[in-house]
């Protein structure tokens, strides 16, 4: 039984799992969780990244205590974007900044004064957003002490450094920064010397399944830990998680369903088309150094929010009441477009979700039941509509639609989505980017061959669940009315 440790990251919490693999299947344990949150000082939201260190620390020292200890590495996954600058003697030159501040806009404004934004995304293949790395660096240039840099790491490689002093960049998470030249694995040079006039000590661009090398013995000494192989995973999160979907049919796109949703399909090369650029898709690169045509959409986060309204007004709706109100309504006659900017930060989402409705000629929800019916919906009816661009951005229609993360824990929304898309959704692994970050590991150490390999391990290790369209004839005129009367209003 051969085992490996996944630190799964994310800009809210951050955890770490232990993965058995027997030869044919894996399973997974979670030694440790803990928050991660950005702190606030001197104006900026940075990282707490001694917090962060700490916590990897406690996390390996409770997975060697355990008696079943026989892991052999670890690898590191997280959110996508952020950064860190280490200085000639391994040293932290400043706290690496949070996506989640807002300094990088007028940043951004003033590059896009210089820059045609669809020349950007042909140039990068990213779609253009204040939080790409591109704009962080361009907003702190000048603030922070970069002249006696040797590295800028993204994230995880930051981590990982601090384990075994090997500086390295990863594909996956490289590719979200808008800094690589679309198609290549290499910084664009000519582009970060047009934004930012200066030159950066960028360091070298990996491809994920390989040892990087064992935790420093000083460190060992200091945290008190065993030795372990760092393995270079994808880095970036949704990369991982793509890796560990058994997508066994061929022509399927994703979803990896949570906060937000991601909605994609994998490419050999990056799509920059004008129509890409217009209908807000990005292209990010995936553990097999292709890439990850993808659109980000509204996830649970309105739901989220209109829970906690309804606890403050003493309506307490878990996840038992909010499923039963849903079996107990019938279709929803009105809709909103979750990704209006309206519903990003409101107030009050109720007031949000009311005035939509008012703005669009549409009667306001008169129930908490009807509330969840008109978002659970107009979810699922806004990713059928992103699925039928992508549809015809790429030339042939999904075969079946492959969907991954908490989202999925909702049956109802999974269902919707398979009656709006008409497509056969195939839900499962819950948590697909710490498997994602262990199957690479795998690879790395030789105990598994190809991505194929390792989609067909999480098939036989974990129950999926199929969803097939229902109400055909309503959802067509759903669809319809959705893309007419709510999108293009």
């Amino acid at each position: 039984m051969s085992q490996v440790l996944s630190f799964d990251i994310g800009a809210s919490n951050g955890r770490l799992v232990r993965h058995f693999f027997d030869g044919t299947c894996i399973t997974s344990e979670v030694v440790h969780r803990f928050d991660n949150k950005p702190v606030l000082k001197e104006g900026n939201f940075h990282w707490d990244f001694n917090y962060l260190m700490d916590e990897i620390f406690t996390s390996l020292r409770k997975a060697q205590t355990s008696p079943d200890d026989k892991a052999v590495s670890v690898g590191f996954d997280t959110w996508g974007v952020d950064f860190g600058a280490i200085d000639h003697s391994g040293n932290l030159l400043f706290e690496p900044y949070s996506y989640r501040d807002d300094h990088t806009i007028p940043y951004m404004i003033e590059t896009l004064k210089n820059i045609d934004e669809y020349e950007l995304f042909k140039r990068t293949g990213n779609g253009v957003s204040s939080i790409n790395t591109l704009f962080q660096l361009k907003a702190i240039v000048e603030k922070e002490e970069f002249e006696s840099a040797a590295h800028l790491l993204m994230m995880p490689t930051l981590l990982q450094y601090q384990l075994t002093g090997i500086p390295v960049n990863e594909f996956t998470i490289s590719s979200t920064s808008q800094m690589l030249r679309a198609g290549e694995k290499e910084w664009n040079t000519d582009l970060l010397a047009q934004v930012l006039n200066k030159e950066l000590p960028l360091t070298a661009i990996q491809l994920p399944h390989q040892i990087i090398g064992p935790v420093l013995n000083k460190i060992m000494q200091k945290e008190n830990i065993k030795p372990i192989d760092v393995v270079l995973t994808p880095g970036h999160d949704t990369a991982c998680a793509l890796s560990a979907l058994p997508m066994l049919i061929e022509k399927s796109f994703f979803m990896s369903i949570g906060t937000w949703t991601v909605i994609g399909t994998e490419t050999y090369d990056p799509i920059v088309t004008e129509e890409a650029f217009e209908t807000g898709f990005t292209n990010e690169g995936t553990s097999e150094g292709t890439y990850r045509f993808q659109n980000n959409s509204m996830g649970f986060w309105i739901m989220q929010v209109l829970r906690r309204e309804w606890k403050q007004a003493s309506h307490e709706i878990d996840y038992l009441i909010e499923d039963q109100l849903v079996r107990d309504s019938s279709f929803s006659e009105m809709y909103i477009d979750p990704n209006a900017d309206m519903f990003f930060n409101p107030p009050s989402m109720i007031d949000a979700i009311e005035q939509f409705c008012t703005q669009t000629n549409q009667k306001k929800p008169e129930s908490i039941q009807e509330i969840i019916r008109c978002v659970l919906e107009s979810m699922a009816l806004s990713y059928a509509h992103t699925v039928h661009q992508l549809e015809h951005q790429v030339g042939y229609s999904a075969q079946a639609i492959y969907a991954a993360g908490g989202g999925i824990q909702n049956k109802h929304l999974c269902q919707f989505i398979s009656n709006a898309t008409m497509k056969q959704v195939i839900t499962g692994p819950v948590e697909s980017s710490s498997l994602g970050n262990g199957l690479s590991q795998l690879r790395a150490l030789g105990l598994i061959s190809t991505l194929q390999e390792g989609r067909e391990i999480i098939s036989n290790s974990i129950e999926q669940e199929e969803f097939h369209p229902m109400n055909t004839e309503h959802w067509m005129k759903s669809i319809h009315y959705f893309e007419k009367n709510i999108l293009k209003r």
